[in-house]
């Protein structure tokens, strides 16, 4: 399946800062997600790999955390259907 990652989504590089998606950016992390694929994973499991700045700025009552490739992390808003 494909992710719905949009402009305004936060992500973030492993062991790098949070960002923001451009239409570029989304773009490119959606062809990223639908080749190297994409699971959706814990807040926990995102610190685990270095990705703590997003996930702890995430809040899981209403955001879901994708990680495409294992080096990037998406965070989407729980009530858009993440998939295509």
């Amino acid at each position: 399946m494909e992710l719905r990652i949009k402009e305004g989504y936060c992500y973030q590089v492993i062991d790098g800062l949070l960002d923001v998606t451009t239409p570029s950016t989304s773009n490119m992390l959606n062809k990223l997600a639908l080749t190297k694929g994409a699971i959706e994973v814990s807040k926990e499991f995102a610190i685990d790999r270095g990705f703590d700045e997003l996930a702890n700025w995430s809040a899981p009552e209403h955001d879901r955390l994708f990680v495409i490739n294992d080096n990037i992390l998406v965070c989407l808003p729980k009530e858009v259907e993440p998939y295509a």
